[in-house]
């Protein structure tokens, strides 16, 4: 990413997933520096806003699981260890939570704000990492599971099958004329279309290689040369597309190993939040008159993701369970806040028992959290034993010694710090090093 802030050329290549990165941490570095806080601020600020994410669902949710839906988003300990490092997963799981937010928003207001906000939201997590197809799958199977809830109670209920049309649509369908229709119809057509431009503007300008020192189609080189734009248009979409389903990676492996790592993973830094998931799933399922079709969403998605990682990965990355944690966390609200409910209750109407044994809960959580959270993030955060370390960004142990030396002589030198001796590491063309990936030495 410096590098490409020096030089401007960057080119699409999938095992370093998508651009996002590349084009604002650059911006990033010209106006603060290249360092290590610098290089973790946005993703530090963006997991950090995450929470907020919650107050999209506040018509779909009580006002008490809006708030436990925050405040799980907030401390989960997966999601505080990732939103410390420079991967791309926790800002997508932000812009996805909050993509689907926002048409859930549109929903319910009906206000286009909202939709092409989620537009934005959706395209940008395009823009981060490949696995933004997942969320569209899990999102697609959920809502299939969800909207069968409905076909199901309009079978047996009172209405009948019409029940299965949402209320507000069948009141404006019973009570529009057939003029009115028509002219919704084509507006409709009209938002999604500005909803596609909208998209594919965002894809094409991060994907677009801006390629200014070197030949051929380039994103700001359009600007005073029109006739590179289809040439342009076509790498920046189909180019792009092409190089990720042509990626010859391996994940050919046994699936039980990797599935027992997942649930490995969530048990150190997500055990309180999944058994909310499942009480509250159940909670919710089987108690009033229906199901809440937020909550089931989430507990569908969310199982989706962790028995759906393990077969893609071709490796067993623990940041995978920061897409199944924040789809949990739905359910795992209406649990945590029916806790807190029961417990309130049982104070107001004098039941010491119930209260007691609330507050006993929420401490328990609380406990199982917050020593999970400091363990994995602050007390042991490159620990062997820390099933949420990854040595991408965290050095292997064997190479900390050496890694010690060099910062230690850094700092006590003036001059030349560190010098690599030997034919393999010359470089007689730095020129060759510009375009991904590098020349020789």
């Amino acid at each position: 990413m410096a590098r490409y802030a020096e030089n401007g050329v960057w080119f699409y290549r999938r095992f370093v997933h998508g651009p996002f990165f590349f084009h604002v941490n650059s911006v990033v570095f010209a106006l603060f520096g290249a360092n290590d806080f610098t290089m973790r601020l946005v993703v530090a600020l963006m997991g950090g806003c995450l929470p907020l994410a919650a107050l999209l669902f506040r018509e779909r949710l009580r006002s008490s699981e809006t708030v436990a839906l925050a405040v799980l988003l907030a401390l989960n300990p997966i999601l505080l260890y990732y939103s410390r490092f420079l991967r791309n997963d926790v800002p997508l799981a932000m812009v996805m939570v909050f993509a689907l937010g926002f048409f859930v928003r549109f929903s319910d207001t009906r206000k286009l704000r909202y939709f092409f906000a989620g537009v934005a939201s959706f395209a940008l997590g395009f823009t981060m990492k490949e696995n933004a197809l997942l969320y569209l799958a899990c999102w697609v199977g959920a809502g299939a599971l969800v909207y069968d809830h409905r076909l199901f109670l309009g079978r047996v209920g009172s209405e009948g099958i019409v029940s299965i049309i949402p209320p507000k649509l069948r009141r404006w369908l019973w009570t529009k004329d057939k003029q009115s229709i028509v002219r919704t119809a084509l507006l409709g057509i009209g938002v999604v279309l500005l909803a596609v431009v909208e998209f594919l503007a965002i894809i094409v300008f991060f994907y677009a290689p801006p390629s200014q020192t070197q030949p051929g189609p380039g994103l700001w080189k359009s600007f005073s040369n029109p006739g590179m734009i289809s040439e342009l248009l076509t790498k920046s979409t189909v180019g792009a597309w092409e190089k990720f389903i042509s990626w010859s990676d391996s994940s050919d492996h046994a699936y039980l190993p990797y599935l027992t790592d997942s649930f490995r993973t969530l048990e150190v830094g997500a055990l309180a939040l999944c058994l909310l998931a499942v009480i509250g799933f159940l909670v919710d399922r089987y108690s009033g008159e229906r199901p809440t079709p937020i909550v089931s969403f989430g507990f569908y998605w969310g199982i989706a993701s962790v028995l759906g990682y393990p077969l893609v990965m071709d490796i067993k990355p623990a940041w995978a369970m920061v897409h199944a944690v924040i789809s949990l966390a739905f359910p795992a609200a209406v649990g945590l806040a029916l806790i807190f409910r029961l417990g309130w209750e049982g104070y107001e109407r004098g039941d010491d028992v119930s209260a007691v044994a609330a507050v006993a809960l929420l401490l328990l959580v609380s406990a199982q959290v917050g020593m999970a959270a400091y363990d994995t993030s602050f007390q042991n955060p490159q620990s062997p034993d820390n099933q949420l370390v990854q040595y991408a960004q965290s050095s292997s142990s064997e190479a900390k010694p050496l890694l010690s030396d060099l910062q230690r002589i850094s700092r006590e030198n003036e001059g030349t710090d560190v010098l690599f001796f030997g034919e393999e590491l010359d470089s007689p063309d730095h020129s060759a090093h510009e375009v991904p990936p590098p020349g020789q030495g």
